[in-house]
């Protein structure tokens, strides 16, 4: 059974694995676990890619996915620093106390049971009550999207006019 389970996650893992190195390398690893190591280095021989990625290629490849990736990740974070601040500003104006962060959520404090009244709405926040430190009153909201912030602070708001 173990051997069976292991040659179909190593199946798996190699499925798309090109360099016949690398499959000697996982086999030569687990030759002392399996019993049956020549029955699947022959396997994974079987299932592995025909050819493989030249070295200067996958360089290539990796380089222009960074540069991409970077790119993207950077747009995201300017996002989430711009609703970040707008969240503390509309907080603010509620007269919600929470803790500065440089995160992407705020811990926050409320006397309300913002759980319950959010959740009401159609609205989870995480109820921090039972962290350690911490007691009944303390959530943890995360920053969204403008419109799902947008949601959140109007519930806020109208929790708190209620009050």
């Amino acid at each position: 059974m173990r051997t069976k389970q292991l040659e179909s996650i190593i199946e798996a893992i190699l499925f798309t694995m090109g360099d016949s190195v690398e499959v000697s390398k996982i086999a030569s690893a687990i030759e002392q676990d399996v019993p049956t190591t020549e029955k699947l280095k022959e396997r994974m021989q079987q299932i592995r890619q025909p050819w493989s990625v030249s070295v200067p290629a996958q360089a290539a490849g990796i380089e222009a996915l960074t540069e991409r990736e970077e790119q993207r990740v950077q747009k995201i974070r300017n996002k989430i620093v711009e609703e970040k601040m707008r969240m503390e500003k509309k907080m603010r104006e509620f007269g919600i106390r929470f803790i500065p962060t440089k995160a992407n959520f705020f811990l926050l404090y409320s006397e309300i049971p913002l759980f319950d009244r959010l959740l009401e709405q159609g609205i989870l926040v995480r109820d921090c009550g039972n962290y350690r430190g911490l007691s009944k009153g303390w959530y943890r909201i995360a920053v969204r999207t403008k419109e799902e912030n947008d949601v959140l602070l109007r519930a806020f708001e109208t929790i708190l006019s209620k009050q």
